[in-house]
């Protein structure tokens, strides 16, 4: 089994957006204590020798995960997006969680409707409605942009706790150094519904490209933001060996040739594949 995380925090808070798809890192790092086993490479779980762990994003969260993976002795991989390396810009959906945590709006106001925030249940709501509009959007400055008149805010402005800001050069390479596998999570974090084929491929060999030409990094496989699309029939899979999924809606495991479905990893749980 190949499982997937986003990093881990110190104090997890069920009611935050942002702790969301996070793991506690006492439960973390007991977990791994009790756990008898090593997790393997990318490249030996998919042979069938063992469970991989692999992390997605370019946030200290994942990066942290990753260091205490390799303290305690496992193999584990990074799933990167350069672009918010290296222009130094923080993600935009960890900016929405964490204004919608922060409570900046009583309600808002979107697509000529108004959204009250005043509950858990209700941010959670306005979280997924602006997610899914703002991810479709064809651009990173488009997606800054919408959520900038939303919020009547300047994003760039907003300072991220240290868990969700984006790492930079210096800390992929400190990775590398100590073993941890760097791979490809596109370019920028877009959603591809929709997408053409030449925006889909530029997304991986942009990203592809960047490790290689700025990190000397070699990069074989890929994990699709979001999780949730699978290749188009007419993909060739060229620059990529493996295609990496994250979805609860079908089996783990592989679901066609150069094709995985990832389980997402919650401690003292394993995943079946069916």
């Amino acid at each position: 089994m190949i499982y997937c995380a986003h990093g881990i925090i110190k104090s997890h808070f069920s009611n935050k957006i942002c702790n969301k798809h996070l793991v506690d890192v006492c439960k973390f790092k007991n977990y791994l204590n009790a756990k008898s086993t090593k997790y393997v490479s990318l490249e030996s779980a998919l042979s069938g020798a063992g469970d991989a762990f692999t992390i997605d994003d370019s946030t200290y969260a994942a990066l942290e995960m990753a260091k205490i993976l390799r303290e305690y002795g496992h193999q584990v991989t990074v799933f990167i997006n350069p672009y918010y390396v290296e222009y130094e810009v923080s993600y935009w959906f960890f900016l929405l969680s964490y204004l919608l945590d922060r409570n900046f709006c009583a309600d808002i106001c979107f697509e000529g409707k108004q959204y009250s925030c005043a509950s858990c249940k209700e941010k959670n709501f306005v979280r997924k409605k602006l997610k899914d509009i703002t991810s479709l959007l064809p651009t990173e400055l488009d997606r800054y942009d919408y959520l900038e008149n939303i919020f009547k805010l300047d994003l760039t402005n907003i300072k991220l706790p240290h868990y969700l800001r984006t790492f930079n050069k210096s800390d992929v390479l400190m990775l590398k150094k100590i073993g941890v596998d760097v791979q490809n999570h596109g370019w920028t974090h877009k959603q591809l519904v929709g997408s053409e084929f030449p925006e889909i491929t530029n997304e991986i060999s942009m990203a592809k490209n960047w490790l290689a030409d700025e990190l000397e990094i070699t990069s074989y496989y890929y994990a699709v933001p979001f999780g949730e699309n699978l290749p188009q029939d007419s993909y060739n899979f060229v620059d990529i060996k493996c295609w990496f999924l994250q979805r609860n809606d079908m089996a783990y495991g592989l679901v066609k040739e150069n094709v995985y479905n990832r389980a997402i990893f919650v401690p003292n749980h394993v995943a079946i594949s069916v």
